[in-house]
């Protein structure tokens, strides 16, 4: 099994030489007891042991819920807490003494020798931080706005604060600042780019996929996020680690097509060496009980991955990707490498079983399709056929009648004959006479 020397990010050493995650927000940690060393932008260190990142107070909030930056405790000068938001606090105006004013209203003073006389005038533009209180023009704007002559335009989409629209100083959450490819001496007065975190992250540091915080649905694992169902793929492979790293893409895309999903919703959780006793049968053209069939020891690499899915475990989604997955590893091989075992096991839900097939109606009880097709064809054409017999049985039986009747009428008549029509009774009438 491989030991790690230094960990990314968000990870610390622990002293079974592995990696382990720190908690949320923290950058830099130092294990359990002594917790956090650094916070990300936003999240401010606390003091007790060990040590974690806790999230800035928004303003107007002096200070806040350690989970909520809007869930305040205390409020700034000019604002009075009520059922834990601060409002703005202007009853400084009934004893017309106010010295501090709530964001977008501006003092406006009427002292003179004898009589103090100030209050909170509210400002008429909007998104004003600070106005001009004889033609109330802005002279500053609430954060996320910048001054645009006397009026408070919006800054870019992603931008919290900024000096013009195309100048932005600080990215919004969600958002995180574009790095530079290179090092100036101007990049500290250099605009922003804001790009948006890479969903299921909801916050980011650094990069849009080094994950702060996570959408609903998906759990925070160092710097990852996981959903709350997936799929974890156990896998052993009877190659060396050289080999694996060569295939190591291929392996991934071929993991995200059986899940249909991204190759970035593949989370590789570890990968360690191992020896192995196993019968190779890649492109092999014998059974394992053959003579044929040898034994290998050899390294093995083994490996853990998470699948994200953003559907429910009852799904016939969940059915199909589950399927997928087993038919992928029941073969000998994946991406050229000989697969020694492997399972697929479900976490956050149980996948009902699968359906099982219809049966085939033409391999089924009763006629099959085709007989009934035959039949149906068949039955029409016989019924033609049957009073097609009886009406020429019904004709010939009516002519024999006929015919009959006729020679009758002949019999007992007297008229004159031909000597062919006595010659044809006449025999009988001999009879009679001899």
């Amino acid at each position: 099994m491989t030991a790690c020397i230094i960990c990314a990010p968000g990870y610390y050493l622990n002293s079974k030489a592995s990696c382990i995650a720190c908690s949320p927000a923290c950058i830099t940690c130092g294990g359990p007891t002594i917790g956090c060393k650094l916070c990300i932008p936003g999240f401010t260190l606390t003091t007790d042991q060990p040590a974690q990142c806790r999230i800035n107070c928004m303003t107007p909030c002096a200070s806040c819920a350690s989970n909520n930056p809007y869930s305040c405790n205390s409020c700034i000068v000019g604002y009075m807490l009520v059922k834990g938001a601060c409002q703005a606090d202007t009853s400084c105006n009934k004893n017309f003494n106010c010295q501090v004013c709530p964001y977008g209203f501006s003092i406006l003073s009427s002292n003179n020798q004898t009589k103090f006389n100030q209050i909170c005038k509210q400002c008429t533009q909007s998104n004003c931080a600070r106005c001009n209180t004889a033609n109330q023009q802005c002279i500053s704007c609430l954060k996320g706005y910048f001054l645009n002559g006397a009026t408070c335009a919006q800054c870019s989409t992603g931008c919290a604060s900024c000096l013009a629209n195309n100048f932005c100083l600080a990215c919004a959450m969600g958002y995180v600042a574009q790095q530079p490819g290179t090092i100036s001496v101007n990049a500290v007065n250099a605009p922003l780019i804001c790009l948006s975190c890479f969903s299921p992250c909801q916050t980011c540091f650094n990069s849009p996929i080094t994950c702060t915080s996570c959408v609903s649905g998906f759990t925070l694992k160092g710097a990852i996020c996981v959903s709350s169902f997936n799929f974890q793929v156990n896998v052993v492979f009877g190659v060396t680690l050289q080999a694996f790293q060569q295939n190591y893409f291929s392996f991934i895309n071929q993991l995200a097509s059986a899940a249909q999903v991204s190759a970035q919703n593949i989370l590789v959780q570890s990968i360690t060496l191992s020896s192995v006793n196993f019968v190779n049968l890649v492109n092999a053209n014998y059974g394992p009980s053959s003579n044929q069939a040898l034994t290998v020891n050899q390294n093995s690499v083994n490996v853990v991955t998470l699948v994200n899915a953003n559907y429910s475990p009852s799904s016939n989604q969940a059915s199909t990707v589950n399927q997928n997955l087993n038919n992928l590893f029941a073969g000998n091989s994946i991406a050229g490498m000989p697969v020694v075992s492997h399972n697929v096991v479900t976490n956050g839900g149980t996948i009902p079983p699968t359906p099982p097939t219809p049966p085939n109606p033409d391999n089924g009880g009763g006629l099959p399709t085709s007989t009934i097709i035959i039949l149906a064809v068949c039955i029409p054409v016989g019924t033609l056929l049957i009073v097609g017999a009886i009406v020429l049985a019904y004709c010939m039986h009516k002519k024999k009648k006929e015919r009959e009747a006729g020679m009758n009428e002949f019999s007992t008549s007297g008229g004159n004959t031909t000597g062919r029509n006595i010659e044809l009774i006449g025999d009988q009438t001999k009879r009679n006479y001899l």
